[in-house]
């Protein structure tokens, strides 16, 4: 490594050159893998559009980060690296190098400094499949266990007879207790902070069978919705049908999933359904296990779980 490349913790100050990073890098494994790019670039234009849609979840992600580490060289930025940690669990959300700067050690030092913590009982990342990344998530002991796929149809209002009861989430100490035991038991740990974030930003129901929460869903008002987390996976079609109506409702066009793929329940209803699956997948890798989630989806766009 270069030893005029150094690393420090990130700042606020930090926020624009880094998400400039991260859509360059975006674009630039988009060109090389020959799936389509989301944005364009270091196009000005392009960069603060896409940070409108994405500012808050950006900034919650900072303001809740557990490590958050840059590498400049020359006061030019190289490559970040961030994680958060929720109970016991450490998730990488995001892992980005500069394309002109890869292979050259900064990503194994980055990853060494936000992707380590001998509390954590579980590490996560959603990783994406470019191999250069995936060579040194292996090398730091996470291991692919499910790929995940991106599911998108125009929003239209549906309906399946069900069960269930669907609800509106309110901001409630009473919400974050059934929100928590729900996480608990398919997630395997709480996460309250980002529940409070949902709350600001999407809409939120729960799912009742009799009088027992059963599941939640969040609509977003943009670019991705859930996350979704359900006690039975056979419930998926109606939940799905239910948050799909919900978007059509709120005047949303595109209604858009992000499925771990053995999720059978979600995936079959979608196909059935004629949602559209995009080429590019996404590895959900840990050096835990994955026991239950074949009942939830994740937090779209996919940052973190």
């Amino acid at each position: 490594m270069s030893t005029n490349i150094s690393f420090r913790e990130a700042t606020p100050e930090d926020t624009s050159a880094i998400f400039g990073l991260f859509l360059f890098s975006v674009r630039d494994l988009a060109y090389r893998q020959g799936t389509r790019a989301v944005n364009d670039g270091r196009d000005p234009e392009v960069i603060a559009a896409v940070w409108k849609q994405r500012q808050s979840m950006f900034e919650h992600l900072a303001r809740t980060a557990h490590h958050y580490w840059v590498a400049e060289r020359d006061e030019t930025l190289l490559g970040y690296a961030r994680s958060i940690r929720r109970d016991d669990m450490l998730e990488l959300t995001e892992f980005f190098v500069s394309p002109d700067a890869q292979s050259s050690g900064i990503g194994r030092e980055l990853l060494r400094l936000a992707f380590a913590d001998e509390r954590a009982r579980l590490r996560t990342v959603i990783a994406s499949t470019d191999v250069r990344a995936q060579s040194l998530y292996l090398k730091a002991g996470v291991y692919p266990l499910f790929p995940i796929g991106h599911f998108s149809r125009p929003a239209q209002q549906t309906l399946i007879d069900s069960d269930l009861r669907f609800e509106p989430m309110d901001n409630s100490p009473a919400t974050l207790v059934i929100l928590g035991e729900l996480d608990a038991t398919v997630l395997g740990y709480r996460r309250d902070v980002d529940h409070q974030w949902f709350f600001g930003n999407r809409e939120g129901f729960l799912a009742y069978r009799g009088g027992v929460a059963v599941g939640y869903g969040y609509v977003s008002r943009g670019f991705g919705s859930g996350p979704f987390a359900l006690l039975e996976p056979a419930d998926y079609p109606a939940v799905l049908a239910h948050a799909e109506t919900m978007a059509a409702r709120s005047g949303q066009t595109e209604f858009i999933l992000q499925a771990p793929l053995i999720n059978r329940s979600a995936v079959q209803y979608m196909l059935g359904r004629g949602y559209r699956l995009d080429p590019s997948f996404m590895f959900f890798m840990s050096d835990g296990g994955a026991d239950l989630m074949d009942r939830y989806l994740i937090t779209g766009p996919p940052y973190f779980m």
